[in-house]
């Protein structure tokens, strides 16, 4: 497994309003997977009405910087795939 840090590519960019801009670190074997994970850890669900803007999560691959940094991490590459 490597360690990733994900962060935003522009933070304030508006769709990052209700979204945390605190990198998140993910413990995965491929960037892909590491941007996967962190979507998923950020959903929100909410109740849709006729004809609303659809909104996309920023955590998304178009949006966010993923680096690996394993080697400068102090996160174990132990373990199973997750958000740290």
């Amino acid at each position: 497994m490597r360690i990733w840090r994900l962060s935003p590519v522009d933070p304030s960019d508006p769709e990052w309003d209700e979204y945390d801009t605190e990198p998140m670190f993910v413990r995965a074997e491929s960037a892909t997977r590491a941007q996967d994970l962190a979507l998923a850890a950020s959903l929100r669900f909410r109740r849709g009405t006729g004809y609303q803007k659809i909104e996309f999560n920023p955590w998304g691959r178009y949006k966010t910087l993923c680096e690996d940094v394993t080697d400068i991490s102090d996160y174990s590459v132990d373990g199973p795939a997750q958000v740290l």
